[in-house]
């Protein structure tokens, strides 16, 4: 009686066989992508910075220039000639954005309001370096009651998002060709805000 003998592949064989494949798929997309650890600041020296359109078509429809500024020169251009109240129509172009330390604050317009409508107060959020667009706009409430005291203003609140740089790593890039290179590595990151007031019971 013959006895055929069956192949027994380890985990470490099944393993490094996907790697290969996987290896194979990205090379003919025409990069590998690594994470590599950063120095202790949480920088790695090597990794140039990703390219604004780049970081641009990886948010996609979540990036709403009416409420985000990409940096302190975008930022001037939009709050230079800005109206408070905010469009509500506007926030259909998004369904998401972010938070930390306020840089700018206006008041609302000192013409007397319809009695439907909530007066506010608005300020643009810096998020810092580590986060694209590093600007974002929020707004409160500044008049607690509409509609001759039988309604309240509430704050309205949107959930979007941004990226946010990845501390401690970069990514390593190799092209079609060969030739390596160290790149930003940013993921996306969610966080509410409020972007006006709605006169409510």
């Amino acid at each position: 009686m013959v006895f055929k003998q069956q192949a027994v592949f380890s985990p470490f064989k099944i393993l490094l066989v996907l790697f290969i494949t996987l290896m194979a798929i990205n090379m003919s997309l025409g990069k590998t992508v690594f994470l590599l650890p950063s120095n202790q600041n949480g920088i790695n020296e090597q990794c140039q910075p990703a390219k604004r359109e780049l970081l641009l078509q990886k948010l996609g429809r979540a990036y709403n220039h009416h409420f985000m500024a990409m940096d302190f020169v975008d930022l001037t251009t939009k709050t230079a000639d800005q109206l408070e109240s905010l469009p509500e129509d506007a926030l259909h172009e998004s369904r998401y954005g972010s938070a930390n330390e306020s840089i700018r604050e206006k008041r609302s317009s000192a013409t007397k309001p319809a009695a439907w409508t909530c007066q506010t107060t608005s300020k643009w959020i810096d998020m810092g370096r580590n986060y694209f667009p590093r600007y974002y706009k929020t707004v409160k409430c500044s008049s607690n009651d509409c509609w001759f005291g039988h309604f309240r203003c509430r704050a309205k609140f949107f959930q979007f998002q941004i990226l946010k740089r990845k501390s401690g790593a970069c990514r390593k890039v190799i092209s079609s060709s060969g030739v390596p290179s160290f790149e930003e590595f940013w993921e996306l990151h969610e966080v509410d805000t409020a972007l006006y007031c709605m006169c409510t019971n």
